[in-house]
């Protein structure tokens, strides 16, 4: 089976201040950072990170270090680091953002729980389990007693959270925490779609794992009906969907059914690789 991956660093870009006003750090600021942010998603990671370096210099210089634009450079440095794999650096530089945005809003604050889940998904990645699982709690914690029960926010959490204890064969929490995400989501105004598959898929493996196949078939069959629809009957998370499909039907006994859908996870798949070394021959 294919389990949905669902951890989820989101960079978002800020252009205003603290309180919605333009940037105090001023417009050489905010091209420095609209500059990293096209160059991160260009693939170009040394030197979206030089270009986002300019803009924590500028932003040391004109509000100083203890600053809340000064964090926000440090947290988009922090995530380039992340996609440049150097998770230390990216760890060190999300701790100091913690430091500063704990001494500005406490220890309560939204913020907070954002810089939390930044560092979980790092420990995560670090294999560090126990406290990857310690830190998304602690966000969730802050995020139940801070936001509407339906905010985004929640949902991502609860999504990356019940991913690790998925991952970690802890599956009545991942069950419990999976309910309250698609809760979350499927009553957001604006649904993240592609992650509420995941959720779906997840849910399904693991009602399949406790034997509750009707449940099962039912999850799988929304999220791939999800991923058709949004990313398309081609994208290799329909694949996903198809494969662990078959392979409920395969362990049930229902071949007949689980062989169409095989075969169209393979294509799907096959297209893919074809597209991947065209695209290599082009770049070369």
């Amino acid at each position: 089976m294919i389990y949905s991956i669902g951890i989820h660093l989101i960079a978002t870009l800020v252009l205003a201040g603290s309180n919605g006003d333009v940037s105090t750090c001023g417009l050489e600021w905010v091209v420095f950072c609209q500059q990293a942010e096209a160059l991160t998603q260009m693939g170009e990671h040394d030197l979206a990170l030089t270009t986002i370096q300019q803009a924590v210099d500028l932003a040391e210089e004109k509000v100083g270090t203890k600053h809340l634009e000064f964090a926000v450079s440090l947290s988009k440095a922090a995530n380039i680091q992340m996609n440049r794999r150097e998770y230390a650096e990216a760890e060190s530089l999300f701790t100091r953002v913690l430091e500063i945005k704990t001494k500005k809003h406490g220890a309560s604050h939204p913020e907070i729980a954002e810089t939390l889940s930044s560092l979980a998904a790092i420990r995560y990645i670090r294999n560090d389990q126990s406290e990857a699982i310690r830190l998304y709690r602690q966000a969730l914690e802050i995020q139940d007693n801070k936001l509407d029960a339906n905010h985004p926010a929640i949902g991502k959490t609860l999504n990356n959270l019940a991913y690790i204890c998925f991952a970690n064969g802890r599956l009545p929490e991942a069950e419990a925490l999976y309910n309250r995400a698609i809760e979350n989501m499927e009553s957001a105004t604006r649904k993240n779609l592609p992650v509420l598959a995941q959720c779906l898929n997840n849910l399904g493996l693991i009602k399949g794992k406790n034997g509750d196949y009707e449940k099962c078939e039912a999850l799988l069959l929304r999220a791939l009906a999800i991923r058709e629809e949004e990313l398309g009957a081609n994208h290799r998370a329909t694949a996903e969907s198809l494969i662990n499909l078959g392979e409920f039907y395969k362990r049930i006994g229902k071949l007949e059914k689980s062989m169409p859908l095989f075969r169209r996870a393979q294509d799907i798949l096959e297209k893919s690789k074809s597209k991947k070394v065209k695209s290599s021959h082009s770049d070369s």
